[in-house]
């Protein structure tokens, strides 16, 4: 970790079932898998979240667990030094229902002081969040970007508001405003210490704003911009640094523009270039010596969250799209062992920053699920695994089991029994029986050999499922 972190230059285990880290310069925001927050590093501003604040010199090396968050997608960790830098230091939280929380940054990020998370009002429908050194951005689901936060009197302009905001007075969340003909916003760049920002537009257009001491805007210049200029075209995937900016374009060819920073002790930025400072967007090669990376490439599609909700047996399966670039269709996938899936049905893309929803009735106790993400030139990528297990409530006894004739229902409760369906383990209705009589013979001899589930339904409709064995 940097100076003031708590943490040497050697890796240490921390913390584990993350989903999820964003790093500031001395601090650090940590998504767990079950949503919950996590913090280390100072906490001098209230930045971790937890209620309390330590002092400049006690960095907080054991992860705390941020107040009152169990539904987070992601957290960023913003702004750099102190109030000394004109940057007090927070955390903001995106959560699963889509708005937005932050703590610490009292003047820089936030009008009002706290030490644990407060919800910003102004912000709704979010999908993604990213933030500088004093300025942050929320992205909502039809493509529009509210800024919020200061501007420095080193570089003004990196709130993308115009020249009418003011050195280091806090604007709350105001909507962006993109040069005429602009598509929806599909995707934003930020980092920690930097005082400019890129957007990505579904037509593939790059608009940038902020500080450009450095060209790192790419448009020709190194003067300030203060409102979204237009940089670059025909673009897939951007990120902003420091004093620098990196996009990727539809033919899978890496530019950069701007310097390696203000001086070169931590090396080029330009790979097989010279470095030097360039102010507009340059081809580089990142597969040439001494780098001998890989050529790049982007995933067709960029997952917000993958959640589900269980009703019964019923299953909702929900997730949301940040970008989609050259994207084809969602494959829903299930598995009973976790290992070997198979499809159950395909949804198309919608054009990215879209919610979608699968309804799916599950016949086994624990069923996995996935999402298989597909472009249009046959790439592909997999989601985040989820394993879901329905409730048995063992009111109910079959036999002989295994069988191949004739099966027999009991019941423990003395329940009744309104219907029965027996279903195959890829999910397949295979034979319906209404109007059931107690002590009713069940005919299986048309069953082809293997596993299988008996549903049940009760007059409470209240529903069982029953493994069988057809020999």
């Amino acid at each position: 970790g940097g100076p003031g972190s708590g943490f040497t230059n050697t890796p240490q285990y921390v913390i584990d079932g993350v989903k999820f880290v964003d790093c500031a310069m001395n601090h650090t925001a940590i998504v767990k898998n079950d949503g919950t927050v996590w913090g280390i590093g100072q906490n001098t501003n209230g930045q971790l979240g937890n209620g309390a604040t330590s002092p400049g010199s006690s960095p907080v090396t054991t992860p705390v667990q941020m107040s009152g968050i169990n539904n987070a997608v992601r957290a960023i960790a913003v702004g750099w030094g102190g109030s000394t830098l004109g940057s007090i230091p927070a955390t903001i939280i995106l959560l699963s229902d889509s708005t937005v929380k932050i703590t610490g940054g009292y003047q820089s990020f936030t009008g009002a002081s706290t030490y644990v998370p407060v919800t910003i009002p102004a912000l709704h429908n979010i999908i993604d969040i990213k933030g500088g050194s004093n300025s942050a951005f929320a992205l909502n689901s039809i493509g529009e970007v509210f800024a919020f936060g200061t501007e420095s009197d080193q570089d003004p302009g990196s709130l993308g508001l115009g020249s009418s905001v003011g050195i280091n007075n806090y604007k709350p969340p105001t909507k962006i405003s993109f040069p005429e003909g602009a598509a929806p916003i599909v995707a934003l760049s930020s980092k920690c210490d930097g005082r400019f920002s890129l957007a990505l537009d579904e037509n593939k257009n790059v608009y940038a704003w902020g500080a450009n001491r450095f060209g790192q805007l790419g448009n020709g210049m190194t003067s300030n911009v203060n409102t979204p200029e237009l940089v670059a075209t025909n673009v897939v995937d951007i990120f902003a640094g420091e004093t620098f900016s990196y996009i990727l374009k539809s033919d899978n060819t890496l530019w950069c523009t701007g310097g390696s920073g203000y001086d070169d002790t931590y090396g080029s930025i330009w790979m097989n270039l010279t470095n030097q400072v360039r102010d507009t967007f340059t081809q580089i090669d990142p597969t040439a010596a001494p780098m001998n990376l890989c050529t790049p490439g982007i995933l067709p599609v960029t997952l917000i969250n993958f959640d589900y909700a269980l009703i019964g047996n019923t299953v909702n399966l929900n997730w949301s799209s940040g970008e989609e670039i050259n994207f084809d269709k969602y494959i829903v996938q299930y598995s009973l062992d976790g290992v070997q899936f198979l499809d159950i049905t395909t949804l198309k893309g919608k054009g990215g920053n879209k919610n979608y929803t699968f309804t799916y009735q599950q016949v086994n106790p624990v069923t996995f699920y996935r999402l298989k993400l597909m472009d249009n030139d046959g790439n592909f990528t997999y989601s985040e695994i989820r394993s879901i297990k329905i409730k048995t409530t063992n009111k109910f006894v079959l036999s002989p089991n295994p069988a191949d004739g004739n099966m027999y229902l009991y019941s423990n409760q003395n329940v009744l029994v309104k219907s029965l369906e027996i279903i195959s383990v890829n999910g397949r209705r295979v034979k319906i029986i209404n109007n059931f009589s107690q002590g009713q013979a069940i005919n299986i001899a048309m069953l082809s050999q293997g596993l299988y589930l008996l549903k049940i339904t009760d007059t409470n409709n209240e529903i069982e499922f029953l493994k069988f064995v057809k020999k």
